[in-house]
């Protein structure tokens, strides 16, 4: 329930954008682990490069860029 969008990129690696959290987190899609790894953002809402407030869409490129929409800062952000 913590998962507002979810996204699959070429590896078969599971991004969870955690909009109440401020980040974005991933683990591989097969692994029987449960443990994600923050990917983006801090945990707090904030407007520095390094930083999320809201995010909520996702996107992962073949170059592995990823791209988050960052609703609270009204940006795309990229890392």
């Amino acid at each position: 329930g913590l998962c507002f969008f979810l996204f699959v990129d070429i590896n078969d690696d599971l991004y969870c954008s955690a909009r109440d959290w401020h980040m974005v987190t991933q683990k591989p899609w097969k692994s029987p682990s449960t443990s994600f790894t923050v990917v983006a953002g801090t945990g707090y809402a904030a407007l520095s490069p390094s930083t999320l407030n809201d995010p909520r869409g996702i996107h992962v490129t073949a170059n592995l860029d990823l791209y988050v929409a960052d609703c609270g800062n009204d940006r795309v952000q990229l890392f």
